[in-house]
């Protein structure tokens, strides 16, 4: 009682109180904040300065019809791999800013993906779709080329088919390409389509949309929180990442029967992206792209030493999908679709280089890789015919 007498004498003497519990509280939230606020301003103006592998930005945002899409923004990426700086416009579509209307004397090559086509791993002047529209310019007289990167993480085939149907076409392509990737999108569009005859269907229903839902969608517009989830939340196993799956989707196919159905799925929502493309007067492609396992392997099942690390197995080892560039060349060969096989090309490029085509441990392209696939796109484009006459139609 004396100790708290003395105390008291001595804040009189002084002039000063104690502080009270409020302004001790108000403290303690400065100091564990004010940290954070410098930490987030020093990722916004620096950029990717931290170690790890992370992203400051979240780069996929929930649709009521395509599942996912790119979300506008821009941030980086970084891994021990690669960093890059990726812009979403306002589109949502990689790479500078565009109009739906198509100015007089411009040819549009819209090009839908995964992740492979929106290609993350590199910045914008080292993926293939920017590539390809600055070469068509370099050997263009008075005709101007855009490749529109229409590419998301997660897609398969059926929410290119949604999407193309609703947003791609106001875009008024001249080129439609669908970079199917072997390595999963035909066991996705199993997952995601209920039936055979609902890829039919004039108005393709996906079984389920990712929902990037909760306080999540408010944190992720801190850049901090961002690296935070994409950094160390994410490497946790019962963390749920937003991959692409949804809890709407079905489990992918197991037996020869359900492949079967997954290939037959493809082929129709090819068809109807097909059908859709040209009656809005676009000619439509397929550019098949290879697992980094696939381009390894020559002739047999072994893998060279150098890929082994590689994430990209299993697919091929379930019933149905053993010979998955096979079957899909039968498939377009009975459908008549346009059709540009990368393996071939890959493996020869992967032959003739010492640069790795395929990132080790992410197993998406390279911009070496990039690189051999707008060369093999644009050879392709070009001695098809496929450009010939667009800039001239109306």
């Amino acid at each position: 009682m004396g100790s708290a007498n003395a105390v008291r004498r001595r804040e009189v003497a002084t002039g000063r109180a104690a502080p009270s519990w409020k302004a001790k509280l108000a403290l303690v939230l400065v100091g564990l904040l004010l940290p954070l606020a410098l930490a987030e301003l020093v990722l916004r103006i620096a950029g990717a300065v931290l170690p790890g592998d992370y992203q400051t930005v979240s780069f996929a945002e929930a649709h009521p019809e395509f599942g996912r899409r790119n979300k506008p923004g821009a941030g980086w990426k970084k891994t021990s791999e690669f960093t890059s700086w990726i812009e979403v416009n306002s589109k949502g579509l990689r790479g500078a800013e565009i109009d739906y209307p198509k100015p007089p004397g411009e040819v549009r090559i819209l090009v839908t993906g995964d992740s492979f086509t929106f290609a993350e791993q590199v910045n914008q002047q080292e993926a293939f779709t920017q590539r390809l529209e600055d070469r068509l310019n370099a050997e263009s007289t008075g005709v101007k080329y855009r490749v529109l990167n229409a590419g998301s993480n997660g897609w398969a085939t059926a929410n290119e088919a949604v999407y193309l149907t609703k947003e791609g076409v106001r875009f008024r392509p001249d080129v439609v390409v669908v970079a199917l990737y072997l390595g999963n999108d035909v066991s996705d569009n199993y997952r995601r389509v209920a039936t055979v005859q609902n890829a039919v269907e004039a108005d393709l229903a996906l079984r389920g949309a990712d929902a990037f839902d909760g306080p999540r969608r408010i944190l992720r517009k801190s850049e901090l929180y961002t690296v935070f989830e994409s950094g160390v939340l994410a490497k946790l196993p019962w963390w749920n990442d937003d991959g692409g799956s949804s809890s709407g989707d079905r489990r992918p196919p197991r037996t020869l029967a359900e492949a079967e159905e997954a290939w037959t799925i493809t082929e129709r929502l090819l068809d109807r992206m097909r059908d859709v493309s040209e009656s809005q007067g676009a000619r439509f492609m397929v550019m098949v792209v290879p697992s980094a396992t696939a381009v390894a392997q020559r002739g047999g099942a072994g893998v060279k030493e150098t890929d082994e690390d590689d994430d990209e197995g299993g697919e091929d080892e379930k019933p149905g999908f053993e010979d998955p560039h096979g079957t899909l060349g039968e498939l377009v060969g009975r459908a008549g679709v346009t059709t540009l096989d990368l393996l071939s090309p890959m493996r020869r490029a992967d032959n003739r280089t010492r640069e790795r085509l395929y990132y080790r441990q992410n197993a998406h392209w390279t911009a070496a890789g990039h690189a051999v696939a707008a060369d093999e796109l644009h050879d392709f484009l070009t001695e098809r015919g496929l450009l010939a006459g667009a800039a001239s139609a109306p």
